[in-house]
């Protein structure tokens, strides 16, 4: 008898053991991330896994352009990458072996107006310029609120001699108030702002002036992974996910805002740490986690309104979208 309650507690133990115990993988994860409100959900993995690269399971590398997150990503040369959702979908069609994992940002973008300039309402945009960059989400998010109100308004790219190619562009638009009108990445306007030159304010509210006519968020950030990673390391893929979403709710809670923004400085995301504590304030509700069903919707919702040829003509096939 004794015997038999023995072979019973060790069988017990052992389940014990093996139904607590996480399953592991100890594969070394290179991740790229952007400057900008698509990496500032990862600023606190960045902060916890700064140690010697040798010995850290998640390496990160900072890009300020896709393309090359791109072209290190087709390589090999890292394993996961944070790309805007239209870059995402656009070299997935072009052929791009990776999956998107989660959306990890939604609306980033706030337009500022000088001084000078009364913005009280969208309609007060009717017949005005409005500058943004070339490349990235915003104007796609601006072309889709002007059109959905009724507003014929000029979206520009150019000023004098100068073209505003990427979001970092922006803010010298804005310190030496060339224009009058700009949308730009919160985080991009609110250091700009923070110059003593400028003299932008921020005006209207996007998310009010989008969900008074769409019924969908903005998807403008996802994270992604290669095809042949994420399939020959499926659970240290599973294990990363779980650490970024808890980095992801701590980077968006209001009560975390000073820690946050050291981080944010730290990931060299933005320079300075009142910019960066403002830009986390205006992003409340804009760095999240979204995966699953509810990433799948909403993404497909976002390019059908942002208009599916700027993404290869189609929509991505149902491979683009990563399920657990």
């Amino acid at each position: 008898m004794k015997k038999l309650i023995a072979l019973l507690l060790l069988v017990a133990v052992s389940a014990t053991l093996l139904f607590s115990c996480k399953p592991t993988d100890d594969t070394q994860i290179k991740i790229g991330y952007l400057a900008g409100p698509t990496g500032i959900g990862m600023a606190k993995m960045i902060n916890d896994h700064s140690g010697d690269a040798a010995e850290e399971q998640y390496v990160f590398s900072k890009y300020t352009a896709p393309d090359k997150a791109i072209t290190d990503l087709n390589a090999g040369n890292i394993d996961i990458a944070c790309l805007s959702t239209e870059v995402a979908a656009k070299f997935y069609n072009n052929g791009s072996q990776f999956r998107v994992l989660a959306i990890n940002c939604l609306n980033s973008v706030c337009l500022v107006a000088n001084d000078n300039v009364s913005i009280n309402s969208i309609s007060d945009l009717e017949g005005k310029t409005i500058y943004t960059c070339m490349q990235g989400t915003p104007k796609l998010v601006l072309k889709a609120l002007l059109d959905a109100h009724g507003i014929n308004a000029t979206i520009a790219h150019t000023i004098g001699e100068d073209t505003i190619n990427s979001p970092d562009q922006i803010a010298p638009i804005i310190v030496k108030n060339k224009a009058d009108i700009v949308l730009a990445p919160v985080h991009v306007a609110q250091n700009a702002m923070a110059n003593p030159n400028a003299k932008h304010k921020v005006v209207l509210n996007i998310d009010e002036l989008w969900n008074a006519k769409f019924d969908t968020p903005i998807a403008m950030g996802c994270i992604v992974a290669r095809k042949d990673f994420l399939d020959e390391h499926p659970i240290a893929i599973s294990n990363f996910l779980n650490e970024y979403e808890k980095s992801i709710e701590f980077m968006s809670d209001s009560d975390n805002v000073d820690t946050a923004a050291n981080y944010i400085v730290n990931s060299t995301i933005l320079p300075n740490l009142e910019p960066a504590k403002k830009a986390l304030v205006q992003l409340c509700g804009a760095i999240e986690f979204i995966d699953g069903n509810e990433m799948k919707k909403t993404l497909i919702n976002t390019y059908n309104i942002f208009g599916v040829q700027i993404i290869g003509g189609k929509l991505p096939d149902d491979n683009f979208y990563y399920e657990k």
